[in-house]
């Protein structure tokens, strides 16, 4: 399945962690200092958030990859680094950036530049600095990834990981009935299992929820919930009464990581946990 179709579910509406603005002047100033007037849909997301970071952060088109936005730069911060009239307004964890199109043939459009081999130096990027009516898609190291920056703000998706969290913050039942749809088994983008994620993110309630659905798991994530969850005593209270070792839930020989103890059952979970003093874990002293 296509990222665009696979994301179209973890869509939410966008919330900005900056709630300031800036000011028709600073507008003006940014377009004065690098010879371009910003599209209008751009112009009205700095006037409401003047930079910030976005939740959710991801966007997937219908032809291509998905991206990540980490951060929105200020009016003040964005810039023309790469190109005249090619205006950078955000970031990705890689440090790949985001611009909009301030020149012709495609006023408006959002493309995504790779720091790593987008070169201004090269013959085709020297061309482009000349004539800005020649087209972006000469430029190596840039993809078009959309024609609008509404049409990315009004698209955005969690990633699978962030999708777990998000449900499990905002409502149990909501979490309970997605877990259920995909039968317990899914994994973020690196092949983390939903047991793991719950024991991260999740409540003693939504672990056992998960528990009692997943045929086995390794030890770490055990621990994991214990020292994650605010009801870390009580998970292994559950844990306990669902055998004497409780070997059902664990792989033979699963290493945790403090101590690189060799644990078999239960009880060698809470002996690694009593060792390393847990603070998040009351009663297992």
């Amino acid at each position: 399945m296509s990222d665009y179709l696979t994301y179209q579910r973890f869509k939410a509406p966008v919330q900005v962690t900056n709630t300031v603005g800036c000011t028709e002047k600073a507008l003006e100033e940014c377009e004065g200092r690098w010879h371009i007037r910003i599209p209008a849909d751009l112009r009205k997301f700095f006037l409401a958030h003047n930079g910030g970071y976005l939740k959710p952060d991801g966007y997937s088109p219908k032809d291509g990859f998905a991206i990540v936005i980490r951060e929105m730069y200020s009016v003040e911060d964005s810039r023309c680094s790469y190109f005249p009239g090619l205006l950078e307004f955000g970031d990705s964890v890689f440090g790949d950036q985001y611009a909009v199109s301030c020149r012709k043939p495609d006023y408006g459009a959002i493309y995504w530049i790779d720091h790593e081999t987008c070169d201004p130096d090269s013959l085709s990027s020297r061309l482009l600095s000349l004539f800005r009516w020649l087209p972006l898609s000469l430029a190596t190291g840039m993809e078009k990834v959309a024609g609008s920056f509404a049409e990315v703000i009004s698209n955005m998706h969690f990633s699978k990981g962030d999708w777990i969290e998000h449900l499990l913050d905002k409502s149990s039942d909501e979490f309970r009935a997605f877990a259920e749809e995909v039968a317990f088994d899914f994994t973020d983008e690196i092949g983390t299992p939903l047991i793991s994620m719950v024991a991260s993110y999740g409540s003693l309630s939504d672990f056992c929820f998960v528990a009692e659905h997943t045929a086995s798991y390794p030890a770490d994530i055990v621990c994991r919930a214990v020292r994650n969850t605010r009801e870390g005593a009580a998970i292994t209270d559950y844990l306990l009464s669902k055998g004497a070792n409780g070997e059902h839930c664990y792989r033979e020989g699963d290493p945790y990581p403090m101590g690189y103890a060799k644990m078999h059952n239960l009880n060698d979970i809470l002996d690694v946990l009593r060792r390393h003093h847990i603070p998040d874990a009351p009663g297992l002293m």
